[in-house]
């Protein structure tokens, strides 16, 4: 990209990783005018075709979901079984195409199960930056009105057909929790018109180019059926090595992280004693 300067270049990378695609687009237009025609040409088509490059969630299903910023998979703190297992689930989403073409299936829906603060949303952040994709978190399903919650989740499986993404759903045992007798109350054919809902979106990102992670503190209150259709990530808690290990990359005394119980305060902690180091410093 002879004679286009640096900082277009920059910008434009800084607005695709945090997913400002309208601003993305414009740069990429800036750029293709000083590209040779038949490159430019190239770029004005691909810029062109909105479905594969979105500004962002359409309008209609903007209530259900929204985009999160991407993060990148070695800013996290995690054990290493969980970060070796998160490298497999990227590396076979990156060859799809060559397992698919193998005969064998990809697979695309997760559960990542640990306690608060372990980093299982991080992480989900970090396929879809590995992915090239938007993470789109869905928390605006759940309502009250009988049959409202499962009618959001066929909405929230229109945008995966029309949205190739990660589509990351918290606490994800609210929706998918074990189905209960059918002839039981209203809340029991609403808790399982929900579940059933869940399994439907789960088949639909299976034949999609799309990723699902639910998070949960405990998978044991997950539907049957559903843990069939995902797999389970563990997200546990840091041991004393790790803890070293964070204390030494955040050039920190150990003692500062030791009495803290998750990365996510680990990070905070050692934020906090850096600040009071700078503070301290222009006293």
């Amino acid at each position: 990209m002879s004679g286009v300067p640096s900082k277009t270049v920059v910008a434009m990378i800084r607005a695709f990783v945090q997913c400002d695609f309208a601003r993305f687009k414009a740069l990429s237009l800036q750029v293709a005018a000083r590209m040779p025609d038949r490159a430019a040409a190239d770029v004005r088509y691909l810029i062109g075709n909105r479905d594969k490059m979105p500004d962002g969630i359409p309008q209609q299903y903007a209530h259900l979901a929204d985009m999160l910023t991407p993060t990148s998979l070695d800013e996290l703190i995690l054990q290493p079984k969980t970060q070796v297992a998160l490298g497999e689930i990227i590396s076979e989403l990156q060859h799809a195409s060559e397992i698919l073409e193998a005969g064998l299936t990809v697979s695309r829906c997760y559960v990542f199960e640990g306690p608060s603060g372990t980093g299982k949303t991080h992480a989900a952040r970090s396929i879809g930056a590995a992915l090239g994709l938007p993470t789109c978190r869905v928390s605006g399903v759940r309502e009250s009105y009988v049959g409202q919650t499962s009618k959001n989740l066929s909405m929230v499986a229109e945008l995966v057909r029309s949205l190739p993404a990660v589509y990351l759903i918290d606490e994800v045992d609210v929706l998918a929790g074990k189905r209960l007798s059918a002839r039981g109350s209203g809340a029991d054919v609403e808790v399982n018109a929900t579940t059933s809902a869940m399994l439907i979106l789960l088949d639909v990102i299976a034949d999609s180019n799309s990723v699902f992670v639910g998070t949960t503190n405990f998978d044991g209150e997950l539907d049957v059926s559903f843990k069939r259709r995902v797999e389970t990530v563990e997200f546990p808690r840091l041991g004393i090595d790790d803890l070293r290990k964070i204390a030494a990359r955040f050039d920190v005394p150990e003692g500062v992280l030791l009495e803290e119980s998750s990365p996510a305060e680990f990070r905070r902690a050692a934020e906090r004693y850096k600040k009071r180091q700078i503070i301290g410093g222009f006293k």
